[in-house]
């Protein structure tokens, strides 16, 4: 077992690898890195002092302990990559913010991509209505925030489907679900306040709500515990509960009635996001929202996952004074979304086209998943198990235990043989490993020898 300095060593070798501490930066002070590393300043200097014999690191005197050599004794103004490293935002986790650097290597073949595929895209779709928009006039404004009026409108009606009736005054566009969420902790929740949500859930990959002052708390919000939640307590429920990321389970509509009915005895109100509910592959499922009749539920959706991420719009649901408030928070911050983007969005909406598309895609994508199917029964199946997904973008593939694997070995093993998959623990799994498997974004050709390397890899790492 590697000592406190041993660790210290290895994590700022690591950092110097991984280009988060890079040649001639400054170190911050010994008494700042006990503080980061939670250990004594004793501990701190003997770290350095070996890293400095390694030549890893040089003193100056008077002036602090560098990485390598500075080019030059020049006084030298502040550093903008050196803030980076101590700033109000912390930096992703190191495995997600290695998945995000990898889902750019188009030389990858990519299991984990929570997009579409571009042949999946409505290219000829978007082409027409930005055409039929450039015979006319777009709105020049920055608006009041809350986004264009014809998207509203349209989103409005789109959205009565669903069972979700709201009027374009109770809609706020947003840069994505993310940006929406966003919008909610930083505009509505108090700091201090918790924001609870499934065991495994996408919110264990993100880190902004720390800098916000908040808390997350792993809750199975699908149980009793939510009776537990005391009232009046600053904290609310986010849920995904339909084709959820990452893990793709779905609640029935009895079991959105209950969740909803423990929320309001325990006066805590939800965040719903519901990115994945227009891609079902068998029969639509109502949201949450669509039972909400107090108002209690904040609404997210997304054109991101159902058009394309590149035009970054999706939406915010939820009574007017909360949408007023938000709108208002936008008009301090980025004035809105494109409203190109917005305008070819309503667009393909009036004229019913988006639901054209969808059908298009729900079928392409209920293709796309019977084939990784059969690929997993072909090649995985000794190995694990999984539930057959009824919508989204995903399987989540879960390894037995007997296998005695590490998560983290299989992702990085994969990586080496040219395929990424996101790994379970990354969505806050622990005693057991899985992986979160995309159908979306691979052409059936990479699906295939993917799935194949990640079996090749398994039986590896079982090996050894």
């Amino acid at each position: 077992m590697p000592s406190k300095i041993e660790k210290i060593v290895l994590d700022i070798q690591d950092k110097l690898k991984n280009g988060e501490w890079y040649s001639g930066m400054k170190l911050p002070t010994q008494s700042e890195l006990a503080g980061y590393y939670k250990v004594n300043r004793s501990t701190i200097v003997e770290a350095l002092a070996r890293l400095k014999a390694k030549g890893i690191l040089t003193a100056k005197q008077g002036q602090g302990t560098f990485v390598g050599e500075r080019s030059s004794d020049e006084e030298k103004g502040v550093v903008w990559s050196e803030l980076t490293n101590w700033s109000f935002y912390p930096r992703n986790k190191k495995m997600v913010h290695l998945l995000n650097e990898w889902e750019n290597d188009e030389h990858l073949i990519q299991l984990s991509k929570g997009v579409l595929a571009p042949e999946l895209v409505p290219v000829g779709r978007l082409q027409s209505a930005l055409a039929r928009l450039s015979m006319g006039e777009l709105n020049q404004s920055y608006g009041d925030g809350k986004g264009d009026f014809n998207l509203r409108q349209e989103l409005s009606r789109h959205l009565q489907a669903k069972g979700v009736h709201t009027s374009p005054e109770g809609i706020l566009v947003v840069s994505g679900a993310l940006n929406g969420l966003q919008l909610i902790c930083t505009g509505i929740l108090q700091s201090g306040s918790t924001l609870y949500h499934e065991p495994i859930s996408y919110l264990h990959t993100l880190n902004f709500f720390e800098a916000l002052g908040m808390k997350t708390n792993a809750l199975d919000v699908y149980s009793k515990e939510v009776k537990m939640l005391p009232k009046g307590m600053a904290h609310s429920l986010y849920i995904n509960a339909t084709f959820s990321n990452p893990t793709t389970r779905t609640l029935t509509d009895a079991d959105r009635h209950e969740f909803l009915r423990l929320a309001a005895r325990a006066q805590t109100p939800i965040i719903e996001d519901d990115i994945y509910s227009d891609l079902y592959f068998h029969k639509p499922v109502r949201p949450i929202k669509s039972f909400d009749r107090d108002g209690q539920v904040l609404y997210l959706g997304s054109f991101s996952k159902t058009i394309s991420p590149s035009l970054r719009l999706g939406w915010l649901v939820g009574p007017s004074e909360i949408i007023g408030k938000l709108a208002d928070l936008r008009m301090q911050t980025d004035y809105g979304s494109s409203i190109l983007s917005q305008s070819m969005c309503a667009e393909l909406l009036k004229t019913g086209e988006y639901e054209d598309h969808l059908i298009d895609l729900r079928k392409a994508l209920s293709q796309r998943k019977k084939y990784m199917c059969e690929l997993l029964d072909r090649h995985l199946i000794d190995f694990g198990d999984y539930k057959d997904s009824t919508g989204g973008f995903f399987i989540w593939f879960t390894f037995k235990k007997e296998l005695g694997l590490s998560g983290r070995e299989l992702v990085m093993e994969c990586r080496k043989k040219g395929v990424v998959i996101n790994p379970g623990f990354i969505y806050g799994e622990s005693g057991a490993v899985s992986a979160r498997l995309s159908f979306a974004y691979a052409t059936y050709l990479q699906m295939s020898e993917g799935i194949e390397v990640v079996k090749e890899v398994v039986e590896q790492l079982r090996k050894e």
